[in-house]
């Protein structure tokens, strides 16, 4: 059973990363390199109802900011796992944003059905919870 349902987040992941369509982000963390523990620290998540449109040259969020980001080059795919055990997958593609900083975009997907968008600079990222029952309509 358990195979299955890692099999399940793969294939789920898989169609994200090649599919085009919208995803519906409920939660949003901002978050801050820490340079002395070589860790991300994010603040505490707030919620939010944003629409994340994916292409195959661009990405934009529905933010206050305006978010787009040009898609340069797909970094590809990782399999791992976090420092607590818990197995995901995650896709990633560089990108420049609408003020031409250069950035990654990662869609992970976790083993306990969590989904998360995650766009990171060098030293702050945003981690936009998505909900999994959007992720058929892409």
């Amino acid at each position: 059973m358990k195979k299955l349902i890692i099999l399940a987040v793969i294939c789920l992941t898989t169609t994200i990363s090649f599919a085009q369509g919208k995803l519906y982000a409920y939660a949003l963390e901002s978050g801050k390199w820490n340079d002395y523990t070589k860790h991300w620290e994010y603040n505490r998540a707030v919620s939010v109802d944003l629409i994340i449109t994916t292409a195959k040259t661009y990405i934009s969020i529905n933010d206050q900011a305006g978010t787009f980001l040009s898609i340069d080059s797909y970094e590809g795919e990782t399999n791992d796992e976090t420092y607590d055990g818990m197995k995901y997958t995650s896709n990633r593609w560089r990108c420049r944003d609408e003020k031409n900083r250069t950035c990654n975009f990662s869609m992970v997907s976790y083993a306990d059905g969590t989904y998360l968008v995650i766009v990171m600079y060098n030293n702050y990222s945003y981690r936009y919870y998505v909900r999994a029952t959007t992720l058929s309509n892409i």
